[in-house]
């Protein structure tokens, strides 16, 4: 059974409600984590609060549109041995955050044109290259990725468009320059591959002048410990799509439009997040986020009563790229790559709206509400794909060579982890589920389930 509250508010559950899972069922074992999982948050509160909101501030309010996209001098060409230091801004307040204090020592070390003739260049920091950390092969094989035929900028352009190009804003922003900077440095020296993985930062987009902690580049930076600490290098490949998400987000979202129409945290996370599953077959093939790593993660930490628009970044339960990961899975299974591309290229200010509108175009009956309630429904239940009705559950979407296959997710697959709370909540929090089980109920079942008012309740009957 599940209660879900598709409104902006938490909703109290009666203490006589009775929504508990009974005790024999919380005692199955719970799941054991992928080899290539490494949790953490991908960038701090304060980089993510700039590229939410706080880059509005340093835009001017009378926009004018570019002609040319050369409003400054261009930054001059780099070659592969050139040396530069970047400002790397992570857990640092932004406005103090320079060069001298926060600077990276780089080498660039390999440099190549994507299919569309982009440059994208790799630079290591230079106390991280060597045979037992970044290694010329490890480079290699993360520029391929990125820039081979159907590789991340070929996917993450076709998905959401340019990473960077002319602008509304040529006084404030960087020129129409055709490079990509990469940066490969150790943003976590703890001698472990979890933490800050790689970030995007929107305030390296605006000239210095109107933003001093600027590195006036298209960049992302990602850590070199998750690259060599990990088993392959899955997990890196995965975070230069997340990254790139951003970057086009931005772009398109922000730098383009008058009146900037960012998406709100969690749903700017969201589709990041959805970037991964959808693009995994043509970059991490036999390894998807959402099936391999995510939504056993989401069930065993006992996630359903949490939030989707309250974006929690700390691991644990409640875990939002977990959280919100598995519900993206979800939707883009349902309803289709097409339906992404369409949410990317809202035009609507406000995040929920956005999404809810996309999902009504995409399937007029139902809405964002409506969705949330199937998820957590079929999610939590477990049924297995073979008896659950069209339009539930995370049917295979196959689009041929050159889209973008997504794998079938069976849950009978995590039939293993124990996914329910022991305590019965005292409230059902806003835009998310309460779900509980009963065992042994063959033939006549009865129970009294009390539903608050702006709640929906579910019964799913598993044979």
């Amino acid at each position: 059974m599940t209660i879900a509250n598709p409104t902006g508010t938490n909703i109290a559950l009666p203490v006589e409600g009775n929504y508990q899972t009974d005790a024999a069922l919380l005692s199955v074992s719970s799941s054991v984590r992928s080899p290539t999982s490494s949790k953490g948050n991908k960038a701090d509160e304060a980089i993510s609060g700039f590229n939410a909101e706080g880059f509005k501030g340093y835009l001017n309010k009378n926009a004018v549109l570019s002609k040319g996209g050369l409003g400054v001098t261009p930054i001059l060409k780099a070659t592969t041995g050139d040396t530069r230091r970047w400002i790397d801004c992570l857990d640092t307040d932004l406005a103090v955050c320079n060069s001298t204090d926060n600077g990276r020592d780089t080498t660039l070390v390999e440099q190549r044109l994507a299919q569309d003739g982009r440059m994208v260049n790799f630079w290591v920091e230079n106390s991280e290259r060597g045979p037992s950390r970044i290694t010329d092969q490890m480079v290699n094989e993360l520029i391929s990725a990125y820039v081979n035929p159907l590789g991340i900028h070929d996917s993450i352009r076709s998905l959401g468009g340019e990473p960077w190009g002319s602008t509304l804003y040529p006084d404030d922003l960087i020129s129409d320059n055709q490079r990509i900077d990469i940066v490969i440095a150790n943003l976590n020296p703890d001698g472990n591959p979890s933490g800050v993985q790689g970030y995007y930062f929107s305030g390296n987009n605006f000239q210095s002048t109107v933003f001093p902690a600027s590195n006036e580049a298209v960049m992302m930076f990602i850590d070199s410990e998750a690259a060599y600490l990990n088993q392959d290098l899955t997990t890196s490949k995965a975070v230069m799509v997340h990254e790139a998400t951003h970057m086009t987000n931005f772009y398109r979202r922000a730098a383009t439009r008058a009146t900037p129409a960012s998406f709100a945290l969690w749903l700017e996370e969201t589709t990041a997040t959805i970037a991964e599953d959808i693009t995994a077959n043509r970059i991490t093939p036999g390894f998807n986020p959402v099936r391999d790593q995510q939504m056993s993660d989401y069930l065993s930490s006992r996630s359903g009563n949490c939030s989707l628009t309250n974006f929690q970044m700390t691991f644990g339960t409640c875990f939002s790229y977990d959280v919100n990961g598995v519900f993206g899975g979800y939707l883009v299974r349902q309803l289709g790559v097409d339906f992404y591309k369409a949410l990317l290229n809202s035009t609507q200010t406000d995040s929920v709206a956005a999404l809810d509108q996309t999902i009504k175009a995409f399937r007029p009956t139902s809405s964002l509400g409506q969705e949330l309630r199937s998820w957590a429904q079929v999610t939590f239940a477990g049924t297995p794909t073979i008896d659950l009705p069209a339009g539930l559950g995370y049917p295979n979407v196959v689009m041929g060579p050159s889209g973008f296959d997504l794998p079938e997710i069976d849950l009978v697959s995590y039939a293993g982890i124990s996914r329910f709370s022991s305590n019965s909540p005292t409230s059902v929090r806003s835009r998310a589920s309460v779900s509980w089980k009963r065992s042994a109920t063959i033939g006549t079942f009865t129970e009294n389930v009390i539903v608050p008012p702006g709640t929906a309740l579910t019964i799913t009957i598993n044979n």
